[in-house]
């Protein structure tokens, strides 16, 4: 729900960022989401010329030219809904693949950021705005982030040297 509800001026295109603000975020805490150019190129085609406008407007347009029966109006929370559809659709298209969620994607962010920074849940947690608590019991794949195979094949070669 977070990203849904920022606003316009709450991206900046020259320093490629998304800002979401403390009272938009679930944790409370405000957040800057550094952006790839090229993504950071795309919102600013596409973004509504009104500051206090909501980034994702042209959704409701765009989506209207499609289904004459959806939404005049953009909501935040229509946003939510239209993006768990996606997820659902995909599952149905997909049954014999496991299950995802939003949740799956800051989850695989979380542990391919541990696995990158050494093992480091604290980095991962604070760079995904949570808790290192928070990210280990609800987040961090361990098997990928800490890769416990490699670090038993490192360890026999000094439980047991030739």
């Amino acid at each position: 729900m977070d990203l849904c509800q920022v606003l316009v001026y709450q991206f900046d295109s020259k320093a490629r960022t998304l800002t979401i603000t403390a009272d938009q975020s679930k944790t409370h805490k405000c957040r800057i989401i550094p952006l790839p150019a090229s993504l950071s190129a795309r919102l600013k085609a596409i973004a509504p010329a009104t500051p206090t406008a909501y980034l994702w407007e042209r959704y409701t347009i765009d989506t209207r030219a499609r289904d004459a029966r959806a939404a005049m109006e953009f909501t935040p929370r229509r946003l939510v809904y239209a993006v768990r559809r996606q997820f659902d659709q995909f599952a149905s298209r997909f049954p014999d693949r496991p299950k995802m969620t939003p949740h799956n994607l800051r989850a695989r962010v979380i542990t391919l950021t541990v696995a990158k920074y050494n093992g480091s849940v604290a980095t991962a947690g604070e760079a995904m705005g949570v808790t290192p608590q928070t990210a280990t019991k609800h987040y961090v794949d361990a098997n990928k982030a800490h890769k416990p195979l490699e670090v038993l094949r490192e360890m026999a070669s000094v439980l047991l040297p030739d």
